[in-house]
């Protein structure tokens, strides 16, 4: 009985935990081909920032511009969306910075916004220069907010544990931001985007930094998840697959001996 409770423990392991999100990019390779780099919001100058492929997945990088002028910036897909009581995920180590170098996520009604002006997206992200928290939302052009940037400063001793930031749409037009620690959700802000229920046709990834030569943190494993999804590490297909031939080894042995 054991052996089989052991056994179907694996089997409800691998059903729910690998192939319970709805969207999951690892970054492995490199390859950014299926997303589109882009402006929303810049001063001066636009294209001063970009995403790059790094050893620990993806980080924004600034590529010129004097001065601390900002340049919002956003890596965008529409081969998945955020639908209601999904949330979109994404992993990093938090830590404080010397740089004004925000990173985290984005959702929008498009994937190529080409008008670089902040529309109908709503972000969520670290500021490590400061240790707080941020996020903006527009509906259309018009900020959703009073202020045009939602800021929550956090000490350094738990900004450093922040294991991950989060976008979940809790209806068709409403969403709430946060941060996770240890696989724990903290809603930070929340949006109510009025009649728009575009905004989360294309999902990806935000950065704003403000001097050349600086590249973010980097993040990891940008995923949708429903809301049956484990939002804590999960094992690797093949650990999966090691702890079922193990279960099936022993049921079999304690076969043979009876």
């Amino acid at each position: 009985m054991k052996l089989q409770a052991l056994l179907l423990g694996c089997l409800c392991l691998a059903s729910s935990s690998v192939w319970g999100s709805a969207y999951l990019d690892t970054f492995d390779g490199g390859d950014l081909s299926k997303y589109v780099d882009s402006d929303i919001c810049f001063q001066k100058t636009p294209y001063r920032v970009s995403f790059v492929a790094t050893r620990g997945g993806v980080a924004g990088t600034r590529l010129s511009g004097a001065g601390t002028t900002y340049d919002n910036h956003v890596l965008l897909t529409d081969e998945a969306s955020l639908d209601v009581g999904e949330t979109l995920r994404v992993d990093l180590d938090a830590t404080k910075g010397s740089s004004y170098a925000d990173i985290g996520l984005s959702i929008c009604a498009l994937k190529d916004p080409t008008d670089w002006a902040r529309t109908n997206v709503i972000t969520a992200y670290i500021k490590p220069y400061y240790t707080d928290f941020s996020g903006y939302a527009y509906n259309g052009y018009t900020q959703v907010t009073a202020t045009t940037i939602n800021s929550a400063s956090i000490s350094d001793a738990v900004f450093e544990t922040i294991s991950g930031v989060f976008i979940r749409r809790t209806s068709s037009t409403a969403y709430a931001i946060g941060y996770s620690i240890a696989g724990v959700d903290t809603d930070v802000y929340s949006y109510d985007m009025g009649t728009n229920t575009s905004i989360g046709n294309a999902i990806g990834l935000y950065t704003d930094i403000r001097a050349a030569g600086v590249t973010t943190l980097a993040v990891d494993n940008l995923r949708v998840e429903t809301s049956a999804t484990s939002t804590t590490a999960t094992p690797e297909p093949t650990t999966l697959l090691t702890l079922i031939g193990a279960a099936c080894g022993l049921a079999l042995i304690r076969r043979r001996v009876k």
